[in-house]
């Protein structure tokens, strides 16, 4: 495997965890939430919000679509818009305060989804913090040289 996968392959790997239940710290598991990371948003909407381009808008419609992010569209467009404009213009928003009713959010799978429709460029800033989290610094920080093989025991070492 080459280092340009380990992130790849680590996604993959903790969202089956997650399926599985078998994730450190309780994450639900919603097959439209993967999808959503994996495909995004498209459409032709025009965003209301002059500082949000049109395909990060039509994503951000697309997550509206989901539970728990029912009421987006409008607090990016309007309630919060501002606030979502500072998020959006930090260099590291994924280290920064979620805006608006989004808090919970934060350390979660949800919190990778709202950047994926907003900042779509943090998207692997935000990943390796995320399987961190749950499988630990042991994995994303390992050297080139650890065998393929050697991760995918060592991570499903506890699974049985």
């Amino acid at each position: 495997m080459f280092e340009r996968h380990k992130l790849v392959f680590l996604t993959q790997m903790t969202i089956r965890m997650m399926q599985k239940n078998k994730l450190n710290i309780k994450e639900d598991y919603d097959i439209k939430k993967v999808l959503f990371l994996l495909q995004g948003g498209s459409g032709l909407d025009k965003s209301p919000a002059e500082w949000l381009d049109d395909k990060s808008w039509n994503s951000v419609c697309k997550l509206a679509e989901i539970p728990g992010f029912e009421k987006l569209t409008e607090d990016v467009s309007t309630t919060w818009s501002m606030k979502f404009k500072d998020w959006f213009n930090e260099i590291s928003p994924e280290k920064e305060k979620i805006p608006g009713d989004y808090k919970q959010f934060e350390g979660r799978f949800e919190q990778i989804l709202l950047l994926r429709a907003i900042r779509p460029d943090r998207l692997t800033s935000i990943l390796p913090i995320w399987i961190n989290m749950h499988l630990g610094p042991g994995f994303t920080d390992c050297d080139g040289t650890m065998l393929q093989q050697g991760i995918v025991e060592s991570s499903f070492d506890d699974c049985d």
